[in-house]
């Protein structure tokens, strides 16, 4: 990647793999806090609605279940991204690797 500066920022790339696995780098660091944010709020949704009687209603007993089912995509497969992001491995090999593992 060559950067030059004269009165302007010009970034360029020396062939594709390079903008590519810039642009998983930046896409990683990206889904880091949505996944951080995502579990913490979720959590915290759950944990409040469980822990007060007064929260016991139709009306919560509802958003409890979409904190849940909205926990599970993060939980299930944010992290295999980040992963496969952050070090570029194909898809493919960490899901078969992950599975194999458990069964």
């Amino acid at each position: 990647m060559n950067i030059t500066n004269n009165n302007s920022i010009f970034i360029s790339f020396d062939d594709d793999t390079d903008f590519s696995h810039t642009l998983a780098i930046i896409q990683g660091s990206i889904y880091i806090p949505i996944f951080c944010a995502g579990i913490a709020n979720n959590l915290l949704t759950i944990l409040i609605i469980l822990l007060n009687r007064d929260m016991h209603t139709v009306t919560n007993c509802y958003l409890l279940n979409l904190a849940i089912s909205d926990s599970l995509p993060l939980i299930v497969s944010l992290p295999f991204e980040i992963t496969v992001k952050f070090f570029s491995i194909e898809k493919r090999n960490i899901f078969i690797d992950f599975f194999f593992f458990f069964c």
